[in-house]
């Protein structure tokens, strides 16, 4: 999340803010990214890490800065539930998810070796074959 961190605080330093939020570029830290390379973070202001607010950059939003006054795990228990007037991101692929997941790349990789889906966990009927 390194390299994401530092294209939002370069975002941030040479396009601007949100508007109203008086914060420095270095106060952005990135915890997340969507399959619509939106980037997620916090906006890390205040001695509390619980009090600050998630902040989206989504790429193909108009403004592309959205602050949402909820920590990571509500607004990703929002985002699964639709719980917000729209999606916040891009990338619709988690809106109202009912059974969302986590796969660690390790695991990812393990299971693509293996000839399964990482995602499904169904054989991958693509496995094995070569393609041009």
């Amino acid at each position: 999340m390194a390299g994401e961190t530092a294209i939002m605080r370069h975002i941030w330093a040479t396009e601007g803010g949100p508007d109203g939020v008086s914060a420095s570029p270095d106060s952005v830290i990135a915890w997340g990214g969507s399959c619509g390379a939106d980037i997620l973070g916090w906006v890390a202001v205040g001695e509390d890490p619980d009090e600050w607010p998630v902040i989206v950059w989504e790429r193909h939003g108009r403004p592309h800065w959205k602050i949402y006054d909820c920590g990571m795990v509500d607004f990703l228990r929002r985002l699964f539930a639709e719980g917000f007037d729209e999606c916040p991101l891009s990338d619709a692929s988690l809106w109202g998810e009912p059974a969302p997941h986590f796969v660690h790349w390790r695991e990812e990789r393990r299971r693509w070796e293996a000839g399964i889906d990482p995602y499904t966990g169904e054989p991958n009927p693509y496995f094995g074959m070569k393609f041009d």
